[in-house]
Order: structure tokens, then sequence, then C-alpha cells
């Protein structure tokens, strides 16, 4: 071969080689190279930037226990009210009138039978009476006709009275069955008022879903 001929031939094997093992690659700028068969190119275009999940704070609403815990020893029925009313209002939750009007008398001392249809908030006033046990030292129990209610309202009201504070009683099982606040059926809350006798009076409140 001639000279000229082998130059040419030199650069063909070359631009070959290149175009063939490197198609992209990144310069030390930040840039991109383009490489191919004709040769290299240096391109503006730089890559595009990788996108970093923005990461959102959660604010989680206080439990009940939480405002309870704030009232302190022996708070006063009014401290109690306001503390469930902030705990409502945080929730997102506005009593309706009959609602409004048994947790005034719950919170006064009274008993409360509330007849309302279903789905109308029977288990939001027995919430405040739990509450206004609870910070009064006073045990309550709530009962449902069927066992897979009362443990639907266990895991409700561990959620918002805490572990400590909660317990469920059932034919099959007993968990923390000497917290405060307990969950049952109906015959175990009757086999209990029937065995503690004039004793039970004094430091029962029941709420009764039924």
């Amino acid at each position: 071969f001639s000279t000229s001929q082998q130059a040419k031939r030199s650069q063909s094997t070359s631009a070959w080689t290149v175009g063939r093992c490197l198609q992209v690659c990144s310069t030390t700028s930040g840039r991109v190279l383009e490489v191919g068969l004709s040769g290299a190119s240096i391109s503006s275009r730089r890559p595009a930037p990788s996108r970093v999940p923005r990461l959102t704070r959660r604010i989680v609403p206080r439990s009940l226990a939480d405002h309870l815990a704030a009232l302190g020893a022996h708070p006063e029925p009014d401290a109690v009210l306001d503390a469930f009313t902030s705990w409502a209002e945080g929730r997102g939750l506005a009593l309706y009138p009959a609602q409004e009007e048994a947790v005034l008398e719950i919170m006064g001392g009274a008993n409360v039978i509330l007849g309302t249809p279903t789905g109308s908030g029977k288990s939001l006033v027995a919430l405040a009476a739990h509450a206004a046990a609870l910070a009064t030292g006073i045990r309550t129990f709530y009962t449902a006709p069927v066992k897979a209610l009362v443990s639907e309202k266990f895991f409700d009201l561990v959620h918002e009275l805490g572990s400590d504070h909660v317990g469920m009683l059932t034919g099959d099982a007993a968990v923390n069955a000497d917290a405060p606040v307990i969950c049952c059926t109906a015959e175990i809350l009757a086999n209990l008022a029937l065995r503690g006798g004039e004793r039970s009076r004094h430091v029962v409140t029941s709420c009764i879903e039924h």
C-alpha cells in the first residue's frame, strides 16, 4: 500500500474501533461525549438530575390518653370535659346535640341511657364515659353482644386510651384483666357483678352497646 492509503485505512480502523467500543461516555465536566463512526463530538447536553423523593412530615393527632395525662391526678369534671372536646376537635369530630347533652350529663356524674339510631355516635359517648372514669380512678366495662364486636372495640380503645389502660375478657381469652377499662360480653359482666355483689356498685361504670 502507498503511504496515503495506509493513513486512510488507519483512520477508518480507528473510527470503527472508537464507534464500536465507545458509544456514549461522560466527561469530567459533566457533558456528554457522543462518539460515532464519523468521530467524536462534545455536546452541551447535561445528564438529567436524579429525582430525590421529598420527605413530608405527617402530624399525628394526640390520643385521648395524652389529653387526659396532661390533667394530672384528680382533675375537675370541667377539665376532663375540656380535654375530651379538645381531643374530638383535633380529630375533626363535632358532637351532635344528643351526644353533647349525654357527655355533659356523664361528666356531671349522672347515669345516662342513650337511645339513638345506629350510626348516630353512641360509641363516642361511651368513650367520653371511659375517659371520665379513667381520669377519676373508676373502673369501666364496655360490653357488646358478640365476641367479634368486643375484640373490635378492644383495639379501638387501646388506640385511644393506651394498652396499659385497656383489657379484654371473653370466654376464650383474657388480656390485661386488671386494667381500668375492660371490654367484655354482657354475660361476662353479669357474672362479675353477681360475684362482686354490693362492691360492684361502687367501682363499675358500664357502657353497653346493643
